[in-house]
C-alpha cells in the first residue's frame, strides 16, 4: 500500500496534467476540438480502455503543431 506522501504526489501530478490539457483544448479551434474528440473516441474503443492523459496531451499538442513546423 502507497504511503499518503505518495498519494499526495501522485494526486497533485494528476490534477496539473488534467490542468494543463483543459487550458490546451481550449487553446484548439472548434475544429480541432471536434477532431481531437473523434481521435479520442477511436482509440478508446480500438484500445477498450480510457485515453491515458499522456496520449491525451500529445494528440493536443500535434493539432496546435502548424503544418508548417510539423513539416521540418
Amino acid at each position: 500500500m502507497r504511503n499518503i506522501a505518495e498519494e499526495a504526489r501522485l494526486t497533485a501530478r494528476n490534477a496539473g496534467l488534467m490542468l494543463a490539457l483543459q487550458l490546451a483544448v481550449g487553446m484548439l479551434s472548434r475544429r480541432d476540438q471536434a477532431e481531437l474528440a473523434r481521435i479520442l473516441s477511436a482509440r478508446a474503443k480500438a484500445d477498450r480502455h480510457k485515453v491515458d492523459v499522456h496520449d491525451a496531451l500529445e494528440i493536443v499538442s500535434d493539432l496546435l503543431t502548424p503544418t508548417s513546423l510539423k513539416q521540418g
